[in-house]
């Protein structure tokens, strides 16, 4: 019996041993609590001199750290596990690092006190943070508005940049505080073939293009051009939606104008009773309708054949009095 009882100590031993991060065991002595013993990976980080520190109590160690000895006590009185993270300054080291300390009760009178050192992760967090920073101050010098927006029906708006102010009326609150005021925004004439778009984007996780127009704050109709992506995590699952949205009312109103410009143009020649013509490369690529009427000719006898020659028919009739007026396209 003694021997399995030394076998079973001895395989405890040696999984408290072989724990990966630094563990002490504390012990509940009156109203506080004395370090009893720690795991082999303790001595090494300590270089052996957490030894010094057995028999020593929380009270003297961690006098100037009042959350250290609350988190003691809680956890032994609650019999629950609690975790804190934080610097902390290492006496056996001399040094002060980032840890993540889990205190675990153990019945009956026990704490293990597990210390994880975080600082790689923290350096790196920071380091990210700044990067974050750097990048969100570029972002919100560019004249458009960037976003990141959910992967649902309403394509909820989890961050917009501070652009939205100036182009759409709504401050960066307002419009995140609203998960629906994308959706709302859009105008009706668009609303429908918009959200069919975003929806087929999400549900084949391809980027996102469309041309639409919003209705501002106070009113106004705008363009715009947005363009996003599905950005995915390590295991490609879609985590939300990254965009840009860019500005394009002036260029739409440019087109707007040229569109009605040609149609005038194209009424005035149609409408007119003279001979009009356009030569590209030099044949008729184009004969307005008093061709036709006055020649008698169609469209496919006439378009396409050397002008010369078009010309010529034209001259073998000498009681017509044309109008000529010839555009000529390189």
């Amino acid at each position: 019996m003694a021997k399995t009882m030394c076998g079973s100590e001895q395989k405890q031993r040696a999984l408290y041993d072989g724990i990966p991060i630094p563990v002490y065991t504390w012990q509940r002595v009156g109203e506080d609590f004395v370090l009893k013993d720690y795991n082999d990976t303790a001595k090494k980080f300590t270089n052996n001199k957490v030894a010094d520190l057995i028999g020593k109590t929380a009270t003297e160690l961690y006098r100037d750290r009042p959350e250290v000895l609350e988190n003691f006590q809680r956890c032994f009185t609650e019999k629950t596990n609690i975790k804190q993270e934080g610097l902390f300054y290492l006496r056996t080291r001399g040094e002060t690092k980032y840890f993540e300390i889990s205190y675990v009760f153990m019945p009956p009178d026990m704490v293990l006190v597990f210390t994880d050192d975080i600082n790689k992760r923290k350096r790196a967090e920071k380091e990210l943070s700044a990067s974050e920073k750097k990048y969100r101050l570029l972002v919100e010098q560019i004249p458009a508005i960037t976003y990141t927006s959910a992967i649902d029906a309403a394509s909820t708006t989890l961050y917009v940049s501070p652009q939205i102010k100036d182009l759409i009326g709504y401050t960066q609150e307002e419009y995140m505080k609203d998960p629906d005021i994308w959706r709302e925004r859009l105008h009706p004439k668009d609303r429908k073939r918009v959200l069919a778009e975003v929806m087929r984007c999400q549900a084949r996780f391809k980027p996102f293009k469309s041309e639409y127009r919003m209705i501002t704050r106070d009113g106004k109709v705008k363009w715009f051009r947005d363009e996003a992506v599905v950005v995915k995590n390590d295991k490609g699952q879609p985590l939300f939606l990254q965009g840009i949205m860019f500005d394009i009312t002036k260029r739409k109103h440019m087109e707007n104008r040229l569109k009605e410009s040609e149609e005038k143009y194209s009424t005035l020649v149609e409408q007119a009773q003279d001979f009009v013509g356009i030569i590209q490369n030099g044949v008729w690529k184009f004969l307005n309708k008093a061709v036709f009427q006055i020649t008698g000719y169609t469209e496919k006898e006439l378009l396409g054949n050397f002008f010369l020659d078009i010309i010529w028919v034209f001259d073998i009739r000498p009681k017509m009095k044309l109008s000529l007026l010839l555009t000529t396209c390189k």
